[in-house]
């Protein structure tokens, strides 16, 4: 292809990326990725999800730069930024149908009404209103990486076991299991189910932890 345009580098950069990651984390993350510009040594990029933006620069930077260096030949960071004004466009365009998430919620809900659905929480408030909404499962995904959230130990088994007890939720584990041991502890807090990703799914990850195990005993 040529490459002439940001946008074109991207298309680029992202295709070279698509083939070292799973197809549901290039679903997830990448594929909403706004191209911005070239500037100062950063390859810049824009995600209207504060949240992804997050999660995106944690795991994929490496990989990242890495497809920017073999698609452009050079060095260069890749960095991505939230974009506040593209959430508010969205956010704007919602509201401008008349529709909260709790409406939306409730029209979904209603049209399909033998879907099972999950709430991807970080908090007990959150829990709890997602089954007063009418969510079916209430997963601890989010934990850690709200702003009110940031610090929490991971797995949150505090809240899975809150919201067992408490809320009578069905509880998906979820966020910061990278060990057996931990994953039997969700279940013993209360878990109906529980997700294991990058701790199985990640290869780079893995292998950085047994390195940084063996530098750390040195």
């Amino acid at each position: 292809m040529a490459i002439q345009s940001v946008a074109d580098i991207w298309v680029a950069i992202s295709e070279e990326c698509k083939s070292q990651i799973s197809e549901a984390a290039y679903t997830c993350f990448l594929k909403d990725i706004k191209p911005e510009k070239i500037e100062d040594g950063y390859f810049i990029v824009s995600h209207s999800n504060e949240y992804m933006c997050t999660i995106i620069e944690q795991n994929y930077t490496e990989i990242m730069n890495g497809c920017i260096k073999k698609i452009m030949g050079i060095d260069l960071q890749f960095k991505i930024i939230f974009d506040q004004e593209e959430e508010e466009i969205l956010r704007a365009e919602t509201l401008s149908e008349g529709l909260t998430f709790e409406d939306f919620f409730k029209e979904v809900r209603a049209k399909y009404p033998d879907q099972l659905f999950m709430a991807d929480t970080s908090c007990f408030e959150e829990g709890k209103l997602a089954l007063e909404l009418g969510f079916d499962l209430i997963g601890t995904t989010m934990s850690g990486y709200t702003p009110y959230t940031k610090g929490t130990p991971l797995p949150d088994f505090t809240l899975m076991k809150r919201y067992k007890e408490e809320l009578g939720a069905t509880v998906i584990a979820e966020g910061g299991i990278w060990a057996p041991d931990e994953l039997v502890k969700a279940f013993e807090s209360g878990a109906y189910s529980a997700v294991v990703g990058t701790a199985i799914t990640r290869p780079m990850d893995i292998t950085k932890r047994f390195v940084k195990a063996l530098e750390d005993s040195k």
